[in-house]
């Protein structure tokens, strides 16, 4: 077992701002490192959505790739960014 997850999070567009994805973000990392003992936890996001990308680095998940027509969504396939964060560097913040 490689020990690591993808994670994501959707908030309705009346509660977007308010902090709860950052929130609920977090809340997988702690629970994914600590109560699952998990090693890695990744995501991908579109590199257009800017707050889906803030969250993830307020979070501490950092760039490590740009993926090349990465997801088909409607017939178009898109790029993703690819974003990660180790135990070891969450528990050294």
């Amino acid at each position: 077992m490689n020990k690591r997850v993808d994670i994501g999070c959707w908030i309705r567009t009346d509660l977007q701002g308010q902090g709860l994805a950052t929130e609920a973000t977090q809340g997988l990392i702690k629970f994914a490192f600590f109560k699952l003992g998990l090693n890695k936890i990744y995501a991908t996001v579109d590199p257009e959505n800017f707050p889906a990308i803030r969250v993830l680095e307020k979070s501490g998940l950092k760039k490590e790739g740009h993926l090349k027509e990465d997801i088909l969504i409607r017939g178009n396939y898109r790029d993703s960014i690819l974003m990660s964060i180790l135990k070891r560097t969450f528990l050294s913040n």
